[in-house]
């Protein structure tokens, strides 16, 4: 290093001057500095730094490099008693991958492209590592989440505050971002040899479908980092569109307190192992229907996204957890769930199969119905045991807020049911008609030429409104 310096130092002509009696000021043109000493073990170099030195502090001002990352910073070093409480860097760094990884502060393979600008304070404590608080609006800057779907342009602002210890590994203590669609606060965990062991944020808010903690986990160069999603909400209505992220089989460990399915209809908890590839999601789901009847959901990637297959060993508590009957009991339920091409998100087209018997006790909508055709020992049934169905099936279309029934039928020895319609979620209402055939095991020869559900005779129905206090009209000439 050289140094053009001028100094002016003012102290009394007298014999033994102590040294509160001298007051200097120095200032320097410094070219060529280098130093591991000012941080230690990394180094500080600058072509061209100006310097002022008095009898309370040392500063140096300029453009730097620090392990290569380009910053413009002052330098501030108390001297005499403060000179304890050590320096202090602050100013502008240059953002981009590449800095970080110059500071030994690796994000995960894709987190950060292009280039911004952030504030920094670096503080030296004496014999303690230094300690980076870094900011930055994010201009410039294109950043991104790998697996979750979301990421931001460079011509988007957000926020971005770090703090790490720069010690031999680094320790991230705390990290925060903020943008559009965006929050998120957590830590990072780094390995000794570099990189990242995890990645925590222990808040994350992404659009309005996932809030929840989520934590990243490498599983080697290349190759998407394993994701675990715990202790939030995922809404499925809202998913964004996208080609199902990096598709390399990345596996996701799921514990969420709750899955939105649609208005009304959720499965909470949730618990299973999901993979992630560019056509969908797969994998297997535990969970129970707004928090009460259990069931299974496998997924697998389909040509709009991910479809669902739901089993559950009771089809009775299923229907009434989903709102649609309170009292139906037994029976066990196979349901596909498959997204439409060009549908808006949380729109499948759905079947069902429920075998085994399924019965409907104090049902006030089948009431209605056997009361208006006057069946009277079927109503007795209903009011006793129930009526059994053997089988139940049909086809229908779910929304965000709406289930259309497309086509259904219910099967017994004592009565047959055909329906179509639709169902509002919510605003809780109906509006079903189809046709409803007493005595089934008789009239069942019908079926040859009649809906599976109908029989040889049977009475036109419509039920419209709420289904705990519904209206419910039969013609009997349609008989």
């Amino acid at each position: 290093a050289t140094a053009r310096a001028e100094a002016r130092i003012t102290m009394p002509l007298k014999d033994k001057i102590r040294r509160e009696e001298v007051d200097y000021r120095i200032e320097a043109t410094l070219r060529e500095v280098s130093s591991d000493r000012i941080v230690a073990g990394r180094a500080l170099t600058s072509e061209k730094l100006e310097m002022w030195a008095t009898t309370e502090e040392i500063r140096l001002e300029g453009p730097f490099l620090l392990d290569g990352a380009p910053i413009r910073a002052t330098w501030h070093q108390p001297l005499g008693a403060a000179a304890a409480e050590g320096g202090r860097i602050e100013g502008s760094i240059a953002l981009s991958d590449a800095t970080l990884d110059a500071l030994d502060i690796p994000l995960p393979e894709g987190m950060i492209a292009g280039r911004g600008t952030g504030q920094f304070q670096l503080d030296l404590p004496r014999d303690e590592p230094p300690r980076l608080a870094l900011q930055s609006d994010l201009s410039g800057l294109e950043v991104a989440i790998p697996g979750l779907g979301w990421s931001k342009p460079a011509s988007q602002t957000g926020g971005f505050e770090l703090s790490a210890v720069l010690s031999e590994v680094p320790v991230v203590e705390a990290l925060s971002l903020s943008a559009p669609g965006l929050a998120l606060e957590g830590g990072i965990t780094l390995g000794a040899e570099g990189g990242f062991d995890e990645v925590n944020f222990e808040s994350l808010r992404v659009g309005d479908w996932l809030d929840a903690s989520v934590t990243l986990t490498p599983r080697g160069a290349g190759r998407s980092p394993a994701i675990s999603v715990t202790e939030g909400r995922l809404d499925l209505r809202n998913l964004p569109d996208g080609d199902g992220g990096p598709g390399d089989g990345a596996p996701i460990d799921v514990r969420l307190t709750e899955i939105v399915v649609s208005d009304g209809i959720s499965l909470s908890p949730v618990i299973g192992s999901l993979q992630q590839g560019r056509a969908g999601l797969s994998g297997v789901l535990d969970a129970r229907v707004n928090g009460r009847t259990p069931v299974r959901a496998t997924l697998a990637p389909a040509n709009a996204g991910t479809a669902f297959r739901v089993q559950s060993n009771n089809a009775g508590g299923v229907i009434q957890d989903a709102g649609l009957t309170p009292n139906a009991r037994g029976g066990a339920l196979d349901l596909v769930l498959t997204p439409i091409v060009g549908a808006r998100k949380g729109t499948y087209d759905g079947q069902f199969l429920i075998e085994g018997g399924i019965r409907l006790r104090k049902a006030p909508i089948l009431a209605d119905l056997l009361d208006a055709i006057s069946v009277v020992g079927l109503i007795d049934q209903l009011q006793g045991p129930g009526i059994l169905f053997n089988t139940v099936d049909g086809k229908f279309r779910l929304t965000t807020n709406q289930l259309h029934l497309l086509e259904a039928a219910g099967v017994g020895a004592s009565l047959g049911v055909s329906a179509e319609g639709i169902y509002d979620f919510r605003i809780k209402k109906m509006d079903i008609s189809g046709v409803i055939s007493p005595i089934y095991f008789v009239n069942a020869i019908g079926a040859v030429i009649s809906r599976r559900g109908e029989g040889l005779f049977g009475f036109n129905y419509r039920m419209t409104g709420s289904p705990d206090d519904p209206r419910v009209g039969v013609n009997p000439l349609s008989i």
